[in-house]
């Protein structure tokens, strides 16, 4: 049922294309039906006969059938193939967009391994499993089904024969497939298992070597590894017994028709041409059969990773905010009576805070007073439980919080920067900037001599997560492309963190320079920026 519901929905997304895989399947089988026939000619007439001539002309006709029946086959598959990979791609495209639309907290919550394992290796999973079934399995069904009927015609008696056989074909692949399913689903646990270890391993190395548990790391992921390729192994296995035994039990009943139909020759109830004819069209139909049962663990695979995929598709955990009005926004933001919290203790109770345009609020405040809480709750990735927040005089339940983001710069606490160069680091979701602003977004944050001494100065490539660099250099290109948003409101969580007395008077200074006067939100656990503050909020609790 998986299997269909899984066929079902990707035939919706084909939308009327999947009747053009029909039609060729149709020409397809159509042009076996002469070959039959011709066949059957050359037994019965031109080898009795010894009729040269008509035999040449014969093997032309069936060359030529032939060769027609593959440039067609190719023509069929390229065409699915573009619509098959259309509709992945829609798929692809469904899951990222799924992936930004996930709310901040679920984000936070959500276990990324899976998911990269779904958008990575469940998709390409699901790419086979399309390929499988409409490039190859319908049209397979198709002629099978087409060359079922001419054996029929050719001779009741040895269809009837081989319908007999056909149920202990299919009681074997569905014992198959059921086992095969068993060891699938041990591969797919390990194989995760597998997937999260290496990011572990990848992401936490330091931690790993300042923790000296190399070794415990090491020995951890053989064990894992042993795994994974014991359930590998059992899965090819199954795979490939499903496939030999199909194998064996065709070509058993291949023997047995082929006997009794010599039977049926010598007693005069069947041509020689009849009986040749109907054997070439059973080799084809054991053929298309094979190339049916070589696809199914593209398709048991396939099921799998598309219920993967609709699963996440399906949960709800989406933006917290869904207005849509895109209004001038000044930098006025506004805390009205807002309750937040984690668990039982809120954090933030009836707590009120006004951002005055063209004005610097600092918030201090010790670790686990809600600082980068309050900043999530003013970028609007959290909501509050109680209260409302305004930007502008208007709710944050209006407006379209995408665009409104758009408005507001923001240093975080996180590190932020990606491989790359340090210019589209800076520039990243600012396209548009200009040398001169660039320039100007570099003199401000502090970052121009460390910029001049780099022989390839801004196109400098720095590694992931800016490792080549130092922290103060990191933080220092986050508040460039701060400098560089021009937007109404900036936010500087931790922002002298990484920093010396001399940049952050800089940076303090340069945010008096803005020619468009933003408001500024200060979040920070020092005093070292309250003299450059209009107003200060103190988080003395655990909440406020």
């Amino acid at each position: 049922m998986k299997i269909l519901n899984s066929i079902r929905v990707l035939i919706a997304s084909f939308h009327q294309k999947i009747w053009i895989v029909v039609i060729f399947a149709v020409l397809l089988s159509a042009l076996l039906i002469p070959v039959s026939f011709l066949v059957k000619v050359i037994f019965d007439q031109a080898i009795p006969n010894n009729d040269v001539n008509l035999l040449l002309k014969l093997t032309v006709a069936l060359i030529a059938l032939m060769t027609c029946n593959g440039i067609l086959s190719i023509y069929t598959r390229a065409t699915i193939l573009r619509y098959t990979k259309d509709a992945v791609s829609n798929i692809r495209n469904a899951l990222s967009e799924k992936l930004l639309r996930l709310s901040h907290a679920s984000y936070q919550q959500a276990d990324i391994s899976r998911i990269h394992k779904i958008l990575v290796y469940d998709t390409e999973k699901l790419d086979n499993f399309a390929n499988a079934i409409f490039s190859v399995m319908i049209p397979s069904a198709c002629i099978s089904l087409c060359l079922v009927i001419i054996l029929i015609i050719l001779n009741l008696q040895m269809s009837l024969l081989l319908l007999a056989i056909t149920p202990l074909i299919i009681l074997i692949t569905e014992f198959l497939r059921r086992a095969s399913k068993k060891s699938l689903s041990q591969f797919q646990a390990s194989f995760e298992s597998f997937h999260k270890k290496s990011l572990f391993l990848l992401e936490f190395n330091k931690l790993i070597k300042v923790s000296s548990t190399q070794q415990k790391e090491a020995e951890h992921h053989k064990s894992i590894v042993r795994e994974l390729n014991n359930s590998s192994l059992r899965m090819a296995i199954g795979f490939i017994k499903m496939s030999n035994y199909q194998e064996v039990v065709f070509s058993v009943s291949s023997i047995i028709l082929l006997a009794w139909g010599s039977y049926t020759v010598m007693q005069g109830s069947m041509t020689i041409g009849t009986l040749m004819s109907f054997y070439f069209c059973l080799f084809l139909l054991k053929r298309y059969l094979n190339t049916i049962g070589s696809a199914l663990p593209s398709v048991i695979e396939g099921t799998d990773s598309w219920q993967q995929c609709t699963r996440l598709l399906s949960e709800q955990h989406d933006e917290t905010y869904t207005g849509t009005i895109q209004h001038v926004f000044d930098g006025k933001i506004e805390c009205r009576d807002i309750t937040f919290s984690f668990g039982e203790l809120p954090l933030f109770k009836n707590f009120n805070l006004s951002l005055r345009p063209g004005e610097t609020t600092l918030v201090i405040g010790p670790n686990g007073s809600g600082k980068s809480t309050l900043v999530n709750l003013i970028l609007g990735l959290y909501q509050p439980h109680e209260g409302t927040v305004y930007a502008s005089d208007m709710a944050y339940t209006q407006w379209d919080i995408q665009y409104l983001r758009s408005k507001i710069a923001v240093v975080l606490q996180e590190d932020t920067t990606f491989q790359g160069t340090i210019l589209e680091n800076i520039t990243y979701g600012i396209p548009n900037a200009g040398p001169g602003a660039v320039q100007e977004a570099v003199q401000y944050s502090g970052l121009h001599e460390f910029i001049e001494s780099l022989p390839e100065g801004l196109h400098t490539v720095i590694g992931e997560k800016g490792a080549s660099l130092s922290g103060g250099q990191r933080q220092k290109i986050a508040i460039a492309r701060c400098f560089l948003a021009k937007a109404s409101l900036i936010i500087l969580d931790e922002p002298t963190n990484h920093l010396d007395e001399s940049t952050v008077e800089l940076i303090a200074s340069s945010l008096k320079k803005q020619k468009h006067t933003p408001s500024v939100l200060i979040i920070t656990h020092t005093e070292r920026l309250r003299s450059r503050s209009d107003q200060v909020i103190e988080l003395k609790t655990a909440y406020a």
